[in-house]
């Protein structure tokens, strides 16, 4: 008898852990899901000549996200406008943020604000005539920009 009773209370243990692992899954996806309807939450926005900051105060209070930003960066932002009917947040926030230096990244229920990163590029070099000698002062411009340099003495230059 002590046999039965110590294999039984093994098989006790055991469909009790599994089942123990088995409700912990389903909460994990049940949690995953809830995220993934929360970024596929859709609204209805219409605004005129609002700042940015007004803007995400105004999503965040009709969604359930939160914004995070650094306030300098989006203190010059003013004149949104979105006029947006039955879109996402992150349809709409492409939208309030077009045209202006600040991605948005989104992080479960968090959605952070920030500033694109840029690639600096260093354009140097020398400017010489036909006959291999410097021209100094001569001008070097990005064509299409407002990017340029002028040349030094021995023609060189760096933008």
């Amino acid at each position: 008898m002590k046999k039965r009773t110590q294999s039984s209370s093994k098989g006790v243990s055991y469909v009790s852990r599994n089942f123990v692992k088995f409700c912990l899954l389903w909460i994990f996806s049940l949690s995953s899901l809830m995220i993934q309807a929360q970024d596929n939450q859709r609204i209805s926005v219409d605004l005129r000549g609002e700042s940015l900051e007004s803007t995400l105060w105004y999503l965040q209070n009709r969604t359930k996200f939160i914004f995070m930003y650094a306030t300098e960066d989006i203190a010059n932002i003013t004149d949104i406008s979105v006029r947006a009917k039955n879109k996402t947040i992150t349809e709409i926030l492409d939208e309030c943020l077009e045209g202006t230096n600040l991605t948005y990244e989104v992080s479960g229920t968090a959605i952070v604000i920030k500033k694109r990163k840029t690639n600096k590029i260093t354009i140097s070099g020398w400017i010489r005539d036909a006959s291999g000698e410097a021209l100094p002062g001569a001008t070097v411009t990005v064509r299409g920009s407002k990017h340029g340099a002028i040349a030094g003495l021995d023609g060189h230059y760096t933008f």
